[in-house]
């Protein structure tokens, strides 16, 4: 269910490196991608290039998505969701402006629930060739909750294809905590095992 109001907070940068996060749920409980359409234009990485908690501006690290492209993504249960982040640019700014609707369900087959229309933020508008568009609540709390599945959208990317760096799905902090334990467990569990 979504929570109400959203707000952006874009920001156009030289870099974003250091800045992505590590431990998002694309890293932590992501079960399957099902990504339809071309994200290796140009030598670009692909799509599994937007989910490796690492930003680059090398061209092989990025994922290059053509026009009406689209990815989604199923998660390991059902998943709060507090932020998102589209990490996206080129390094001539030809191809820098994010393009991305956003839609989300519970389960495969359900109606898909529209989380943003149709949206664009181009970095070189302000003189970059690198951008960040964030997705936030308006008064905190969640954009929305029980996520089984998000799809990303691409419909219509500057030049043909245009390039994205890293997508972060951020949850709410206690499923956060409560992944990184059981990492730490896992850890502790195999250790002994030794």
């Amino acid at each position: 269910t979504a929570s109400g109001a959203i707000i952006f907070d874009n920001e156009a940068a030289d870099s974003f490196e250091g800045q992505v996060a590590t431990n998002d749920l694309l890293q932590t409980a992501l079960l399957s991608v099902d990504a339809d359409g071309n994200f290796q234009q140009e030598g670009a990485g692909g799509e599994e290039k937007l989910r490796t908690g690492e930003w680059s501006s090398a061209r092989g690290e990025t994922a290059a998505i053509t026009s009406t492209s689209s990815i989604t993504y199923t998660f390991d249960g059902l998943q709060d969701i507090t932020e998102i982040h589209v990490y996206g640019g080129w390094q001539d700014g030809g191809r820098a402006r994010i393009d991305v609707a956003i839609d989300y369900r519970e389960a495969e087959g359900e109606d898909w629930i529209e989380l943003i229309p149709h949206t664009t933020f181009d970095p070189t508008d302000e003189g970059h060739t690198w951008g960040r568009m964030s997705i936030l609540p308006e008064n905190g709390g969640f954009l929305a909750t029980d996520v089984g599945q998000m799809r990303f959208t691409f419909p219509s990317q500057k030049a043909g294809h245009a390039g994205y760096n890293e997508i972060d799905v951020i949850p709410e902090p206690a499923s956060l905590a409560l992944m990184g334990l059981g990492g730490l467990l896992l850890v502790r569990r195999r250790r002994a095992s030794a």
